[in-house]
């Protein structure tokens, strides 16, 4: 009190300088506050736009893919165990898969239900099994006589709608076909002179899928159906007469000991597995592993053709080292041939409207291109 009579003027200008230092500290509190808002908000959006993902990718799937043939058959090796050496490389161990051979899960005939229903996730089979459920996939797997290369084919089933109609179809099944894998070229061989049409009237011969069971039985065979680890006896105890195989398995399940004849060119120049996954576990996946998975797929196709071709050269030379008669049919048995199997083919696509989609498909490719 004293003080302020002394010297009022000075003691106001003290109170009006604290007055400001505080408003200053308050301003500066405010702004402090203001700014560690922004950057944990930095933060935050930071975190939403790294973590989470690292966290997706980092999830494990686990897969069983099943291969219903035995471990000597080419469905195993080459085309099995490259593809899921691939798959778990691209994903880099994103999709882990154990893999079993020889049916070990479900039988060959129950393996497409059994990737359905999500029993197994995953497996190579061959769409020729679902001629009674599915008989475009027949269609688009194995066309006797329908192409004259694996090119050609190639050329069909992506460029010229195939594909996408094949997994149209397969979808109604709760099934993503991964693609078709080339399988090699199927040749007739049996015990009997092959060197006519009429020939083959009154055989037995084991052959590939129906379609071809019933081409051959518009030349008198009688199609049987057995396992494939029966056949080499059957064909040396005369149970049948003939069968329809890859080259490569005349060497690696002997047959070449078992038969005396093999007809030249191949009745399919090119025959496919199917490779299916239950679509539930393929939509779990996401975009970014679906993507990888197809090309793990998409990117041994050069290798297993050109592996399998030089299976192919190599079985040749030793089933005609063999001692293997290798034959031909006349110019007019061919054309006859070639007839009788478009005939097949049209009866099929009468029966199912998608299959003759792919029968017209396959017979204005042709045409176009003059095959």
């Amino acid at each position: 009190m004293i003080s302020y009579l002394l010297n009022p003027r000075r003691e106001r200008d003290s109170v009006i300088k604290k007055e400001k230092e505080g408003s200053m500290m308050k301003k500066i509190q405010i702004l402090v506050a203001r700014v560690s808002i922004v950057l944990i908000l930095v933060i935050l959006c930071f975190m939403a736009l790294f973590t989470r993902p690292v966290a997706a990718q980092s999830k494990v799937f686990e897969w069983v893919y099943q291969c219903p043939w035995p471990a000597l058959d080419t469905s195993w090796d080459p085309v099995s165990l490259a593809l899921i050496e691939s798959i778990e490389k691209v994903t880099q161990g994103q999709v882990k898969i154990k893999a079993y051979n020889s049916a070990a899960f479900v039988s060959f005939s129950e393996q497409h239900n059994a990737i359905s229903k999500g029993v197994i996730q995953a497996g190579i089979s061959t769409g020729s099994i679902l001629l009674g459920t599915l008989p475009v996939a027949s269609i688009a797997s194995n066309l006797p006589l329908g192409w004259n290369s694996e090119e050609d084919y190639q050329d069909i089933l992506h460029n010229y709608g195939l594909l996408e109609l094949e997994r149209n179809n397969y979808a109604k099944l709760n099934l993503y076909l991964l693609g078709e894998v080339y399988s090699g070229a199927y040749v007739l061989a049996g015990n009997f002179p092959m060197e006519k049409l009429s020939d083959f009237k009154g055989k037995k011969m084991r052959l590939l899928g129906l379609v071809l069971g019933n081409l051959m039985k518009k030349v008198g065979v009688s199609p049987v159906t057995m396992p494939g680890t029966d056949v080499y006896m059957a064909l040396k105890l005369g149970t049948i007469d003939g069968c329809s195989y890859t080259l490569p398995e005349f060497e690696t399940m002997k047959f070449k000991e078992v038969v005396k004849y093999m007809l030249w060119p191949p009745v399919s120049t090119s025959v496919h597995y199917d490779v299916v996954v239950n679509l539930n576990s393929w939509k779990e996946l996401g975009p970014d592993l679906q993507k990888k998975v197809q090309q793990a797929f998409d990117v041994i196709q050069p290798t297993v053709v050109t592996r399998f071709r030089k299976m192919e050269a190599d079985a040749f030379q030793k089933v005609k080292d063999y001692g293997v008669q290798v034959v031909k049919f006349s110019d007019t048995d061919i054309q006859d041939f070639r007839n009788k199997a478009t005939e097949v083919w049209q009866e099929l696509g009468e029966k199912d409207p998608e299959t003759k989609k792919a029968v017209d498909m396959i017979i204005n490719y042709n045409k176009s291109h003059k095959k």
